[in-house]
């Protein structure tokens, strides 16, 4: 393409007024594309909107709902339910259609950046409402800017203009935050992320004032687009995590008795996991954004379905894996067993003093022994292979871990015969205590000092 000053040049109001006009044209005809292949779903989008207004509605007056939320960001947030509602039923658009033509792509988005500022400026109490607008106008107006003829001496004016407030946003938003808010220890990420994204746009102008358009406008859009999603999860991250909050502090789940006990362990878990969640929802779109999340998918994919050969055994890393995974997951999923048998299931029952010890234990060997053969038969193991090996080493195991095997099998014999069960007063050698733990390879005895 030309360089910057060739095209603009060019500039006109005829041109100007001609760029405009296609805009319009390309509105239209994408919205009248979008009703007429996805009639049915733009339907049913608009029906699920309006029951989450509904919903909201009666969240809204219900006064013991309300009282519980406060002062906090959800509750400040569910002021603007039609905000709300906007958000959440758009933030699924691109899903819903797939084959949606951009112009319907930018009305939503600008439909739904207009709604979620809405929202966080209810929800970060202390920004002005005249920040945010300015924010949202320029969100907007960027990614309208994507409907102009392509190279039009408007669109080019448009692109640097647009990254150069850009820029100063960025610069803008990390000092409010860093003064303000403060970051935490994401002070680091939040830093180096603004810095890549303001030293991109900085690109983006530099191209564009030597005619690289191509290159611009994919910068240029790929930001807006990270942006939008970065304020869009943000939003709702802040109220998800007080909505947790909430929740756990509902009468129905705090019958459980390892909720009224555990409240705020629970409750801070929860929202480490919806930040989890967030920031990796926004990975994935910055991905997609930039272009990379196809090629990094493949080359993930690739380096799973590589093999290892030794001898005449063959995996796939992605095998290995399965494997681990199952492993750290089934771990995972018996400690959350054992929390809630151990608090809320077993003391509910009238069972024998020692057989809940036994019975939480066992459901712990279960669920791991469990998890062991789903991810040895995942990851492509002949079982009668492995049987062999194991036969094989039982000889060695034998010899030179027998203490081990002897442990092993004694803290079965203490957790199934019960001959000692927690609670009771032993004397192991020249020690006193009392049992406080049994398990499986080693036991646990407080003495009196």
């Amino acid at each position: 393409s030309q360089p910057v000053w060739s095209r603009l040049g060019q500039l006109s109001t005829a041109s100007t007024s001609g760029d405009i006009a296609v805009v319009g044209e390309t509105l239209r005809y994408g919205l009248r594309d979008l009703s007429e292949t996805y009639g049915t779903r733009l339907l049913f989008q608009g029906m699920g909107g309006l029951l989450i207004l509904v919903l909201l509605t009666a969240a809204r007056r219900n006064t013991a709902f309300t009282a519980r939320i406060g002062e906090t960001a959800a509750g400040r947030g569910f002021e603007h339910p039609v905000a709300v509602a906007l958000v959440l039923s758009l933030a699924l658009t691109q899903p819903l259609y797939p084959t949606a033509l951009p112009s319907v792509i930018v009305l939503n988005t600008a439909v739904f950046i207009a709604a979620e500022l809405i929202v966080l400026g209810a929800v970060l109490k202390g920004v002005g409402w005249v920040k945010l607008m300015l924010v949202g106008v320029y969100l907007i107006a960027m990614r309208a800017s994507y409907l102009l003829p392509y190279d039009s001496p408007l669109h080019r004016l448009t692109m640097i203009v647009g990254a150069l407030i850009g820029i100063a946003l960025i610069v803008a938003a990390w000092r409010l935050g860093k003064t303000r808010f403060g970051y935490g220890r994401w002070y680091g990420a939040v830093g180096f992320l603004s810095f890549t994204f303001a030293a991109l746009l900085a690109t983006a102008v530099i191209a564009n004032i030597l005619g690289a358009v191509a290159y611009t406008s994919f910068v240029v859009d790929a930001v807006i687009r990270s942006s939008a999603a970065a304020l869009g999860l943000l939003t709702l991250g802040i109220i998800v995590r007080d909505l947790v909050g909430a929740v756990v502090d509902t009468g129905l789940a705090r019958l459980l008795r390892s909720v009224r006990k555990n409240s705020a362990l629970i409750t801070s878990v929860l929202k480490k996991a919806v930040t989890a969640i967030a920031v990796i929802l926004w990975l994935w779109a910055v991905l997609n954004a930039f272009r990379l999340l196809d090629p990094l998918l493949a080359g993930v994919q690739g380096a799973l379905g590589s093999r290892l050969t030794i001898g005449q055994a063959s995996i796939s890393i992605g095998s290995i894996l399965v494997f681990v995974l199952s492993v750290w997951l089934a771990v995972y999923v018996s400690r959350v067993t054992r929390f809630f048998l151990d608090e809320d299931v077993l003391p509910r029952l009238q069972l024998p003093r020692g057989v809940p010890a036994a019975i939480s234990t066992g459901a712990h060997y279960v669920i791991i022994s469990g998890a062991l053969l789903f991810g040895t038969a995942a990851a492509g193991l002949d079982l009668t292979k492995l049987a062999i090996v194991v036969g094989a080493l039982s000889v060695g195991i034998g010899f030179g871990l027998q203490n081990i095997v002897n442990n092993f099998i004694s803290g079965l014999i203490l957790i199934f015969e019960r001959p000692i069960q927690v609670g009771d007063h032993v004397l192991v050698g020249q020690l006193m205590g009392r049992m406080t733990r049994i398990g499986i390879r080693a036991s646990t005895v407080r003495t009196y000092d």
